[in-house]
């Protein structure tokens, strides 16, 4: 395997100053075998260095709109927790029902730190719901429960603060019971990039 080079552009004649509308750079291209290998490449001369600078930029530019976007965090720290419990009963038929549960975490704490750093939000308090809700049928011929975890959105603005998530009822109860013992002191969200104040939660740690 060798390397050969290709000039692009015209060469400067002696005594004369660069082309100031043309440019002469080498490009390195490889060919296979022979002992006498020939350029792999033939381009022609001429090249103006200024389209060909624009046609680079636009790659990037290009390149950069398509680049997904890095999730901001932070950190808060626990200060208060309260959990609540709901349910309810519809009658759907005569022979049939409804029941609907939801429980609620409802959590306080204090931001300790972001990604990207937005200072009006640190040590600030941000409120987090965590909820479980689930639905059951009763009748002859009863359905699976229902219920799946989602979370919902951020809110980071200058008078409000807060996030809200559903999770599965194994997941809920346990964070519950860790709370309340005491085990669990911070969370962590991380989020797509806010806009105007609200952002898309993508993940929540409890720790």
């Amino acid at each position: 395997m060798n390397w050969d080079s290709c000039s692009v552009g015209k060469d400067r004649p002696a005594g004369r100053e660069p082309w100031n509308h043309q440019t002469r750079f080498v490009v390195m291209v490889m060919s296979h075998g022979g002992d006498d290998p020939k350029p792999a490449c033939s381009l022609s001369s001429g090249v103006s260095s200024i389209q060909h600078q624009e046609e680079i930029m636009s790659a990037i530019g290009k390149d950069k709109r398509n680049l997904p976007q890095l999730d901001s965090s932070l950190v808060a720290n626990i200060r208060t927790s309260h959990s609540s419990y709901f349910i309810c009963s519809h009658r759907l038929t005569r022979d049939t029902e409804r029941v609907e549960d939801e429980a609620t975490i409802e959590i306080e704490a204090q931001i300790s730190k972001i990604e990207p750093l937005q200072s009006q939000h640190l040590g600030h308090m941000i409120s987090c719901s965590v909820l479980c809700a689930r639905t059951f049928e009763r009748g002859p011929s009863p359905g699976k429960p229902s219920g799946i975890p989602l979370l919902y959105s951020i809110t980071l603005r200058k008078n409000a603060r807060s996030l809200l998530a559903y999770l599965p009822a194994d997941a809920f109860w346990a964070l519950e019971a860790r709370l309340e013992a005491g085990k669990v002191n911070y969370l962590e969200a991380c989020y797509q990039k806010p806009s105007r104040g609200y952002g898309q939660l993508t993940s929540l740690h409890f720790f």
